[in-house]
């Protein structure tokens, strides 16, 4: 059990690994690695900020549904493969990694993250299924290493810091 939450990892094999597991929080990190092609649905909120610990995950898909994930104020997030929206999501943490996708499900959601380090967009953002609205918080930097997400999903006083070749133009 992390903070009341159930982590739910599912396979597209025919015997899935796992159907349902819970974690209790340690002090240190979790970390949950997928096989290929596989999908992680966190379908409840995570509450870490007792013991900051950091959150990676290593799956092809990852659908966050659960409406929260904070890992405290020195835990930090990283999702290594795409990630997708399934509910408006607030993220708290320090560091916030995407190192893939980063798309609504079929309804556009907004999404917060509340970062004191830096909060890193490794891929496009909104690209495939858009979302309502990115935030991220004055606390600290935020990255975008491909193209910039459409204005309209930019917060009032979001700092940018981008490599040239990141920047499409017409």
């Amino acid at each position: 059990d992390i903070g009341g939450g159930i982590l739910r990892l599912s396979s597209t094999d025919l015997i899935p690994t796992f159907e349902s597991t819970d974690f209790v929080a340690p002090s240190g990190s979790i970390t949950i690695n997928g096989g290929a092609g596989d999908t992680l649905t966190i379908s409840s909120a995570i509450d870490m900020t007792a013991s900051d610990t950091d959150l990676i995950v290593n799956v092809d898909t990852i659908h966050l549904n659960g409406g929260a994930v904070n890992t405290g104020t020195s835990g930090n997030q990283e999702y290594n493969g795409a990630v997708i929206l399934g509910a408006d999501m607030t993220l708290t943490g320090n560091d916030v990694t995407f190192d893939s996708t980063v798309d609504s499900d079929a309804t556009a959601r907004s999404l917060t993250v509340n970062g004191a380090g830096t909060t890193t967009f490794y891929d496009h953002v909104g690209d495939s299924s858009a979302l309502a609205s990115l935030t991220t918080d004055a606390a600290g930097d935020t990255v975008f290493t491909k193209t910039v997400p459409p204005a309209s999903l930019i917060s009032a006083g979001l700092q940018l810091y981008l490599p040239l070749d990141a920047i499409d133009s017409p």
